[in-house]
């Protein structure tokens, strides 16, 4: 077996500056993602959607936010009642709604 990554030893770095770090990175790629393509984001009640909602809103209105409403979800699933809240904030500061 030949190992490519990592291919340095770890260096342990500060929690608060790890954390600013992947967020500058993820939240630079989405501005840049959304720069080239028109974008779509898929929201559900989960932490991940959240946090990278919170991530891409200075480029919200720009995109295409939108949540599913499949199998046996209703109207007082998380996965519907989650995303609506959050999108009413969202939805306010964006032209067109």
């Amino acid at each position: 077996q030949v190992r490519f990554w990592p291919n340095k030893e770890r260096v342990d770095v500060d929690y608060v500056d790890a954390k600013e770090k992947v967020k500058s990175i993820i939240k630079e790629s989405i501005r840049v993602a959304g720069s080239r393509y028109k974008l779509s984001f898929p929201i559900t009640a989960g932490w991940d959607a959240r946090l990278l909602l919170s991530l891409s809103k200075e480029i919200s209105n720009d995109m295409f936010i939108y949540t599913l409403k499949y199998r046996d979800l209703d109207d007082l699933s998380a996965d519907i009642k989650v995303p609506r809240e959050l999108l009413k904030d969202v939805d306010s500061s964006r032209s067109g709604f």
